[in-house]
């Protein structure tokens, strides 16, 4: 038993699965911080009335995926907290937002930028390349677009 704890403080991998929502999902915040070893992130910022992508380098000593989602949201000018959690299942980036998101409700173009900007700085600072929008737990939907539960947006 000293060997697993052993291996657990070192390499910092849970050994046991946490229920979430009825499914066998990893709880990897955590593990997904230790893949984001950066002191400067650099943010995918997409424009989708000009189809460009703009690169803002941030400083930050806190590289835990829900600030980095949050880094992104308040670079489109996005200041509330959306980003319910972020977590990793079947080496699927998960990104959950909470039911009354603004996400939700910022128009077609204004929505595509955002899941495009959080899906590319995800995928370009992760060594995961898969990434599922949900809300509250279920599947995304908005009032202009639509994912099944585990449809990959990327």
């Amino acid at each position: 038993i000293c060997s697993v704890v052993a291996f657990v403080l070192i390499f910092g991998v849970p050994l046991m699965t946490v229920e979430d929502n009825g499914s066998n999902s990893s709880y990897v915040e955590h593990i997904i911080e230790d893949k984001l070893d950066l002191s400067i992130i650099n943010l995918s910022i997409v424009d989708v009335a000009s189809d460009s992508v703009k690169i803002v380098s941030v400083e930050t000593e806190d590289t835990s995926v829900s600030t980095v989602g949050d880094l992104v949201l308040k670079e489109l000018g996005v200041s509330e907290k959306c980003i319910k959690k972020v977590f990793l299942e079947n080496d699927v980036v998960i990104v959950d937002f909470t039911e009354d998101s603004i996400v939700l409700h910022s128009g077609t173009s204004g929505e595509m930028a955002i899941l495009d900007s959080l899906a590319k700085t995800f995928v370009e600072n992760l060594k995961y390349k898969n990434i599922i929008f949900r809300v509250n737990g279920s599947n995304y939907e908005s009032g202009h677009i639509v994912f099944g539960f585990d449809e990959k947006y990327y």
